[in-house]
């Protein structure tokens, strides 16, 4: 039986004369606009259990069905019976279906029954249900679905094709893979002629281009000129000091007792180096142009990490990358976004880094810093480098990213 979302849908999807062109007036109605919201909310699903069990959940099936025909422009011509949903791993925050639908073309295809796929192609797009693991205590899904669809529209990030009540529709990177800690780096070979190509240069090259953007009062959680680390910094402490773990504290409170510093509470001194660190970072003065340029509040993404950075060497080109996932971006210092993609080149996602080892080095620094201002600012770029104090602002610069990398450390 069709549930009743179902029924509601298709009823106003088929009250013109031409579904199919009313589907495609839909789908452009609801790209790249996160205020229109499709009344449709999917059901929780356990991402543990397989998409074999999920195929038996009519409830999620229909949802997911209903809205990519609404909102995904390739797909607007289909039926429920043309799509297949399957359920991805790998999102931390969200839970995530590869939609895929089939569409024949022509004659041959109307009549084919042996199955030839030569009359046929697929489309695919993916969609995104928020709320995983209380992911939206941290997560502010309005500002989320903002940034989205205007990086969307300045084709900074996938196609944003339109918004549920718990998730959105997105363009489905086909063919693409997550990188590895080890590949954020710059490799010996790239150090030492700048011209060998790597992901380091791409990754310093695309955050160069997310902060030459002028996102607009109204998108971000501040407006441009105003870091949010601080007081999201503050709202974060005061979430785990509700919500906190009383053994994972016991431990911490074991830690404090190894390094001496057993008569100060664990909140204590998580505030203390807080305020120690906004004092320095954010309200002293630095004298430095390059110290000073590191400040400045940019447009950041926040969680360069290498799950959220895809490459796709036969369809987009050996080292090209793309990145996803927006969900903590806004406007902040650009050393800070630098500094937690360098804490992001150890191995973050398995809690087993080893910050001495992984860690850049100087040189891989320098490097990063040097791809990125010739993006980020390439008339200041050139200008360093003809009056010969490159290295000096390149110096001063990384200081300033090594400090605000302390701030990952705290929030993450």
């Amino acid at each position: 039986m069709a549930s009743l979302v179902e029924n509601t849908v298709f009823e106003v999807l088929d009250s013109s004369t031409n579904p199919d062109l009313r589907r495609r007036r839909s789908a452009s109605i609801h790209l790249n606009n996160p205020t229109n919201i499709i009344p449709i909310r999917i059901q929780p699903w356990d991402s543990s259990v397989s998409s074999k069990a999920l195929s038996n959940n009519n409830e999620i099936l229909s949802s997911v069905k209903n809205i990519v025909l609404q909102v995904c422009p390739s797909m607007t011509e289909l039926t429920v019976d043309d799509i297949d949903i399957k359920q991805l791993g790998g999102g931390l925050t969200n839970v995530l279906y590869l939609v895929e639908g089939t569409e024949r073309k022509g004659p041959a295809a109307m009549s084919s029954s042996d199955g030839d796929s030569s009359s046929s192609f697929t489309v695919k797009c993916l969609v995104r249900v928020n709320g995983k693991e209380d992911s939206d205590i941290l997560v502010d899904r309005e500002i989320e679905n903002r940034v989205s669809a205007f990086l969307s529209g300045m084709e900074e990030a996938p196609r944003y094709f339109g918004r549920f009540l718990n998730g959105r529709v997105e363009e489905f990177y086909d063919g693409a893979v997550p990188l590895c800690p080890l590949d954020l780096g710059a490799t010996p070979s790239m150090l030492e002629s700048p011209s060998v190509a790597g992901y380091a240069s791409s990754i310093s090259s695309a955050m160069g281009r997310l902060h030459k953007l002028k996102v607009g009062d109204g998108i971000c959680k501040t407006n441009r000129g105003e870091g949010q680390v601080w007081e999201q910094t503050d709202v974060w402490i005061s979430i785990v000091e509700e919500y906190h773990d009383h053994e994972v504290m016991a431990k911490a409170e074991e830690k404090l007792r190894e390094y001496g510093r057993e008569g100060e509470g664990i909140w204590t001194g998580i505030k203390r180096e807080w305020d120690e660190l906004k004092s320095k970072l954010r309200d002293a003065v630095n004298e430095t142009e390059g110290g000073r340029m590191a400040r400045e509040i940019t447009f950041t993404h926040m969680d360069c990490q290498s799950l959220n950075i895809l490459t796709n060497p036969e369809g987009w080109g050996e080292h090209e990358i793309k990145l996803i996932d927006f969900e903590y971006s806004g406007h902040n210092p650009r050393a800070l976004d630098i500094g937690n993609t360098w804490c992001e080149h150890c191995n973050a996602n398995d809690l087993k880094a080893d910050w001495e080892k992984e860690y850049p080095s100087q040189q891989q620094k320098e490097y990063f810093v040097h791809k990125y201002l010739a993006v980020a600012a390439p008339s200041k770029w050139d200008s360093l480098t003809l009056d010969g104090t490159s290295s000096k602002f390149l110096s001063d610069f990384i200081i300033e990213v090594d400090r605000h990398a302390l701030i990952s450390h705290l929030c993450w």
